[in-house]
């Protein structure tokens, strides 16, 4: 939070309450049960908040910081293509990770208790997703999500734990040369079957606010107004030009995605929108959420597209960024503790 204040990043309270929507998404709870929860057991719900908004300015700062910073050559995406082509026959699968980094060589057994400690509230069904998204280092990836996977993808200690799990389960933790991993096998299949069954897919989206005091009749006006101004069909910069007139309206691009990466209540709006397509809404809280379709591309050939591989690999070398760049915060930072 420091750095995004030095990096004059905001977090508006709309962010904080969609992010708590997507928590309860994740863990199937109806609007408004996680904070139930929290205030049955005694927790301050405002320190789910500032954890949030933490988590959200962190995003923006590494997006703000590192992403100019990543391009990926059209060699290195030859060479990955070449490593999936020679993999089609071998088993990929649909991982997700809880990543935690050891900065320093001292802080080992004080980050291996941490690890025993989540695998534990894992065995005792806490959702892997809520973990990932608390404790894990790797914050370019929502949910911990890894996509899907094959050999030469990722690092082999971590694929040859993956092939030892069961669908549903989570490993124990796994030592890397950078830190422990926790890892969920979410699916497994043949590799051409999983990198050609999806489209690729650039996202946008609109949220339109709605006051908590309106009638239905108003709700409904509200929408029918953001509809009438909106465009339709056409390309991302005008819905986000004509989503500016919108007073309500907040338009944001997320990027690149597979359907299989988004929450299972967005996936179905997903798989079927044409490019400068916009999506029916979905509901959450005092939002009505549509996504955008700026662009899309089919895999094909039991490849995924190069559009695709370059995501994959723009996400894999801004968590490594991210990773050093919080670790640099670490070090130069002054505690102060007060008792």
């Amino acid at each position: 939070m420091q750095e995004a204040t030095r990096l004059k990043i905001d977090v508006s309270e709309a962010e904080i309450a969609n992010g708590v929507t997507d928590l309860e998404q994740q863990n199937r709870m109806s609007s408004g049960q996680l904070m139930e929860l929290l205030d049955q057991n005694g927790i301050d719900p405002q320190t789910l908040r500032d954890q949030i908004r933490a988590q959200i300015a962190w995003s923006h700062a590494v997006r703000q910081e590192l992403l100019p910073s990543v391009r990926i050559g059209e060699d290195e995406i030859d060479a990955r293509m070449t490593q999936i082509r020679e993999g089609l026959n071998r088993v990929a699968y649909l991982a997700a990770d809880i990543y935690l980094p050891i900065d320093d060589p001292r802080r080992e057994s004080e980050v291996k208790d941490l690890a025993d400690r989540l695998v534990s509230q894992l065995k005792k069904g806490a959702p892997f997703s809520a973990l990932a998204h608390q404790f894990s280092a790797s914050g370019a990836t929502a949910g911990g999500d890894l996509g899907w996977v094959a050999r030469g993808m990722i690092d082999n200690a971590l694929l040859d734990a993956l092939a030892q799990l069961e669908v549903g389960h989570a490993s124990v933790p796994i030592r890397t040369a950078d830190g422990y991993h926790i890892l969920l096998l979410r699916d497994k299949h043949n590799a051409g079957a999983a990198l050609s069954s999806e489209p690729t897919i650039d996202v946008a989206q609109i949220d339109v606010t709605i006051l908590p005091s309106s009638t239905d009749a108003e709700r409904q006006q509200t929408l029918e107004k953001f509809r009438h101004a909106v465009a339709k069909d056409g390309a991302c910069t005008e819905y986000e030009k004509d989503a500016g007139s919108v007073p309500t309206a907040r338009f944001t691009r997320v990027g690149l995605m597979l359907p299989s990466e988004t929450p299972i209540s967005v996936r179905p709006l997903l798989v079927n929108l044409k490019k400068g397509g916009m999506s029916e809404p979905i509901k959450l809280d005092n939002v009505y959420r549509f996504f955008i379709a700026c662009d899309r591309t089919e895999a094909t050939n039991g490849l995924p597209s190069r559009e695709d591989l370059r995501r994959r690999m723009e996400d894999e070398r801004l968590d490594l960024l991210a990773v050093r760049y919080l670790r640099d915060l670490r070090r130069a930072a002054f505690v102060e503790v007060r008792i």
